[in-house]
């Protein structure tokens, strides 16, 4: 299991009996992280930042960003592709499994807090109850 806090990102492969601190490839706040398997995993934050894990969590990875807002989460759908939500409606996403980030048009310029995707729909909620909907 992989968490993170602040620009900390923790590993335990005891249950959360202890805890190793991981290189985490940047001095930014981090705020999530998602793991699509044991390997590949992703870490957003601050500035726009995005790192990325192949090794499931030993090591990570910047990768480049199109933002430079606050990223608040990530979430994959299978092995290709991802979104990314933030402050200022930011919304990014990938389809080569997250070594790049497109900026998608968004209609709000409210925060975005939260991103669910499944394979036809997605959701992001935001500030004051905002929530906007993705369907292919």
């Amino acid at each position: 299991m992989i968490v993170c806090a602040d620009c900390t990102i923790l590993l335990t492969e005891d249950g959360g009996d202890s805890w190793t601190k991981q290189v985490s490839g940047t001095t930014a706040t981090l705020y999530h992280v998602d793991f699509r398997n044991e390997k590949q995993g992703w870490a957003v934050g601050e500035r726009g930042t995005i790192v990325r894990t192949i090794d499931g969590g030993r090591s990570w990875t910047p990768v480049a960003s199109p933002a430079r807002s606050i990223l608040l989460s990530v979430q994959f759908v299978g092995e290709g592709d991802g979104w990314i939500v933030g402050r200022g409606g930011v919304i990014l996403r990938s389809g080569d499994g997250g070594r790049t980030w497109v900026e998608q048009e968004s209609t709000t310029k409210q925060n975005l807090y939260a991103v669910f995707m499944n394979k036809k729909n997605g959701w992001a909620v935001g500030s004051d109850g905002l929530i906007l909907r993705y369907e292919r």
